[in-house]
C-alpha cells in the first residue's frame, strides 16, 4: 500500500513536470515579452503573402488565424533575434545556433503597428526535439497575454532545414 501510494505520487509529481515544461518559465516569458528589444531583422514591415502567412499559425479552435479575418489585407512580419541568435541570422551563415537563442516573428496586417500574433523560436538543449533541430515553437496572441500551443506544424517546415538549423531567413535580403 505504501509503496502503491508512492508509486502514484512520484507518476503525479513526473507529470506535473511535463506539463512545466511546455511552457516557458516565468523568467523566459518576461524575456520573450521584451522581444521588441532585440535587434530587428526586418527594415520595418516586410510584406509576405497571406499563404506563408497562414503557415505559422497554430491549430486554433475556431475555423480563422487570428488575423485572418480581413482576407484583402496585407500580411507582414517584422523579424526579431535575441543577442545570441542575431549575429548569425545576418551572417546568411548555415552555422548552428546556441541554447538560448531566441528569434520572434511578429505578424501584422495593412502594415500596422499593432501585432496579430507573435511566434517564436527557442533554441534547446541538444536532444529536446531531434525533429526539430532542438528548437521549441511558442506562439502568442499580438497582445503577448495568451499562450496558444504552437503544435507540430512548425517543426514540419523548419526541421526540414538542417543545413541553416532550421531559419529560413528569407526576409533578410541577399
Amino acid at each position: 500500500m505504501i509503496l502503491h501510494r508512492f508509486s502514484r505520487s512520484v507518476v503525479l509529481l513526473l507529470l506535473g513536470l511535463a506539463l512545466l515544461g511546455s511552457a516557458p518559465a516565468k523568467d523566459e516569458t518576461s524575456a520573450l515579452r521584451g522581444y521588441a528589444s532585440w535587434d530587428e531583422l526586418t527594415q520595418g514591415p516586410y510584406k509576405v503573402s497571406p499563404s506563408v502567412s497562414a503557415l505559422c499559425a497554430p491549430p486554433l479552435p475556431q475555423l480563422e488565424h487570428p488575423g485572418d479575418n480581413d482576407p484583402g489585407a496585407d500580411h507582414f512580419i517584422r523579424v526579431y533575434a535575441n543577442p545570441q541568435a542575431a549575429p548569425l541570422l545576418r551572417s546568411h551563415g548555415g552555422a548552428e545556433y546556441p541554447v538560448g537563442s531566441m528569434i520572434a516573428k511578429v505578424k501584422l496586417l495593412a502594415s500596422k503597428d499593432t501585432p496579430v500574433s507573435v511566434a517564436f523560436m527557442v533554441k534547446r538543449k541538444p536532444g529536446f526535439n531531434p525533429a526539430s533541430l532542438d528548437w521549441e515553437f511558442l506562439f502568442f496572441d499580438g497582445a503577448m497575454e495568451k499562450q496558444m500551443p504552437a503544435g507540430s506544424k512548425c517543426q514540419g517546415c523548419h526541421g526540414d532545414l538542417q543545413e541553416k538549423d532550421g531559419i529560413f531567413g528569407s526576409y533578410l535580403g541577399s
